[in-house]
């Protein structure tokens, strides 16, 4: 043990070193005769013991023991005094001893004592002293981590509370007062004073369940209830409490404790409805719509289905949750499944065009996937419409043919001219072969006559000159020039009429909705004969027909009405040409080629051609630049949606003012099965046929 002893009397060092000589511990002395020694012997070393003198000639009294105490630290301090009364001893330990012993009685054993007590003294007061230091940083601890849990509380707008039945003590925090309104020198009262208070009193009963109903919950366990309350000032809040139960222990027995938090979730209730609301309205939107819809996930299996697509199924929701929609929808296969939703290589697919059969009809459908993405372009799912377009294709029909009627009904009286020429020769070569039937007959039957009387021997040889002579002066030997000449052109024009009405027929014979292969030059040269009284009194019509053009895959009456009317437009641009310049020899050029995906027919004129600012317009169902006596603007619009929509095709125009119009159209080979094609043919296999 190491010792300072602080003294300036040495008699007494003396004593102090003779008696600590006595015990039995192994003791290291240091001594100090002054306030400002014994403080160096301090700073430089370490002491478990200091014995004073509180007399010394730098200090005196208690003075001495709060100098050495504040330079000891924890140290313990026992005092030698001359003095016993109380008072002094009592202001040395207020002042920071741990014994106070007299000098007059000192011993040995007294001394040992005295250390141990002092020692064991101090050692409690540091213990004391470090436990009410470490009380104190516990409690600042927790003052700032109550603060820390306020301000989190005022950010997160989450308020908290803490309630024991068993005591009827209920606890809010700062934040949860702000959400209810709760002034802050208000007093609560029980919780069952605030339920009445704030609580909307269709709420009360559930609320009053959620607490009461905890106390058979075990602990850690954790319950929630949404409620409203009526704050204060009348506004109505939506709240969300949540709470676990706790076993906060006292002095006396475990009080089950209930601790929670309130949150204000008005906003989010709002959002909450107004979805439920949407929801719903898009449900109602869903299931009355007048297409069919229906969703699937990523591995194709339906999710969800419209009323519209499980009356066209015969089904119920149940029927088609969850099956892989190509084994279960009529229209869909899993090729085209696989068309559809492939959308790992880009956009999205475009609609398809599809038919299948029911109760021995035809319907035709279009069937539109569209991906389902979320913010982060995630696939969520596929919604798929589908729309029925049967009565739709039966009104296209029926407007297409309704369409070439009309345009046969324009063509009639120029198909009716066309007829009329070959039947008024036929007519009149009829009327000529009747009157030579007639005169040749008569001639005929004297013969016979005659013949008979040289037969019998009467004839005389007078009436022989005289039959001979009349023979020569009658038309007899016209009739026998005339008569074939006439037989011929009767047979050319009922070839004329027939071929006229068979190319009507043909140009009028409905495809039936089936693309099928047809000879385009044969179905050309039939529109130009059916338009011929359009084009011929303005304009000359050149083919050139590639040599060895194949059969290519068509609706060929719709096909037959395209070519009609461009032939149409282009013999009107011609004559409206021709009404500024007469000069204009009117030229109307058809040219077939083959390219290795489409067959290519090219329909150009020399005619006014068309203003540039029309041209993106041309194709717009009614717009037209004809008179109305010319043209309703439907003819350009039907034959895009005959090329492009039913043939997949292509229709493009170049126009020039003053120079003319040119349209291409582009049919594709791509539905052509078992059919070697040569395209490397050259363009001399091309030749002008001029009409």
């Amino acid at each position: 043990m190491r010792i300072l002893i602080v003294a300036s009397n040495m008699a007494d060092s003396q004593v102090l070193n003779r008696l600590l000589s006595e015990l039995p511990d192994e003791l290291h002395i240091l001594e100090a005769a002054t306030i400002e020694a014994a403080r160096q012997l301090l700073s430089e070393d370490t002491f478990e013991l200091i014995l004073t003198d509180p007399d010394l000639p730098d200090s005196d009294g208690p003075d001495t023991v709060k100098a050495l105490r504040g330079a000891a630290g924890e140290t313990a301090i026992v005092v030698l005094t001359d003095n016993e009364g109380d008072d002094q001893v009592s202001e040395m330990w207020s002042s920071g001893a741990q014994d106070c012993l007299s000098k007059g009685r000192l011993s040995a054993g007294k001394l040992e004592a005295a250390l141990r007590r002092a020692h064991e003294r101090r050692k409690m007061i540091t213990d004391m002293e470090r436990e009410v230091e470490a009380r104190t940083l516990a409690e600042s601890k927790l003052l700032t981590r109550e603060h820390h849990l306020e301000e989190a509380q005022t950010v997160a707008r989450v308020g908290s509370w803490e309630w024991t039945p068993d005591t009827g003590v209920f606890k809010v925090s700062r934040e949860m007062r702000k959400i209810y309104g709760i002034s802050g020198d208000e007093r609560l009262g029980r919780v069952e004073e605030i339920m009445k208070r704030y609580l909307h009193p269709d709420d009360i009963r559930s609320v009053d369940d959620f607490i009461h109903g905890q106390g058979g919950a075990a602990a850690g366990s954790m319950r929630d209830i949404e409620f409203r309350i009526i704050k204060p000032d009348g506004t109505l809040r939506w709240l969300r409490a949540a709470s676990p139960m706790v076993k906060v222990a006292d002095d006396e027995e475990a009080h089950a404790t209930l601790v929670g938090t309130v949150q204000d979730i008005t906003e989010s209730k709002e959002v909450e409805c107004e979805l439920l609301r949407t929801t719903a309205e898009l449900e109602a939107i869903f299931n009355s719509a007048i297409d069919a819809y229906y969703m699937v996930d990523e591995n194709r299996r339906i999710v969800r289905a419209n009323d519209k697509l499980l009356k066209m199924l015969n089904m119920t929701m149940a029927d088609v949750r969850g099956k892989i929609c190509h084994e279960l929808l009529p229209w869909c296969t899993e090729a085209s499944c696989c068309h559809v939703m492939d959308w790992r290589s880009g956009d999205n697919p475009e609609e398809m065009d599809v038919e299948i059969e029911s109760d021995d009809e035809t319907k035709s459908l279009v069937v539109t996937p569209q991906a389902i993405m979320d913010s982060k372009m995630r696939l969520l799912s596929y919604f798929i419409s589908v729309k029925d377009i049967s009565r739709r294709k039966k009104k296209e029909r029926e407007l297409s043919q309704s369409q070439k009627l009309e345009s046969i009904g324009q063509l009639a009286a120029g198909i009716a001219h066309e007829i009329n020429t070959p039947i008024q020769y036929v007519g009149d070569n009829t009327n000529f072969l009747q009157s030579a039937f007639g005169l040749m007959d008569q001639r005929i039957k004297n013969f016979r006559e005659m013949a008979i009387r040289g037969i019998e021997g009467t004839l005389t040889p007078t009436e022989c000159a005289e039959a001979l002579r009349s023979l020569e002066d009658s038309k007899f030997g016209f009739i026998i020039d005339q008569a074939p000449e006439a037989i011929e052109q009767t047979l050319e024009g009922v070839h004329r009429v027939a071929n006229i009405v068979s190319a009507m027929k043909e140009f009028s014979h409905p495809s039936g909705g089936k693309r099928e292969p047809a000879d385009l030059h044969h179905a050309i040269d039939n529109t130009i004969l059916v338009a011929k009284n359009e084009w011929k009194y303005v304009a000359e019509i050149v083919r050139q027909y590639r040599g060895d053009m194949p059969a290519i895959p068509v609706l060929l009456d719709e096909f037959n009405q395209v070519i009609l009317n461009l032939v149409i437009n282009a013999a009107h641009a011609i004559g409206d040409s021709r009404e500024t310049s007469e000069e204009i020899e009117g030229r109307i050029t058809i040219r077939t080629s083959l390219t290795e995906e489409h067959g290519v027919i090219e329909l150009s004129d020399n005619g006014c051609g068309i203003p540039k600012q029309y041209l993106e317009k041309i194709f717009d169902p009614f717009f037209t630049t004809k008179e109305a006596s010319k043209g309703t603007g439907q003819g350009l619009a039907i034959a895009r949606s005959v090329i492009v929509e039913k043939h997949e095709g292509e229709l493009l125009v170049e126009s020039e003012i003053g120079k003319g119009t040119a349209f291409t159209i582009k049919l594709p080979l791509r539905v052509m099965t078992g059919m070697e094609i040569d395209l490397n043919a050259s363009e001399a296999e091309c030749e002008d046929v001029v009409c």
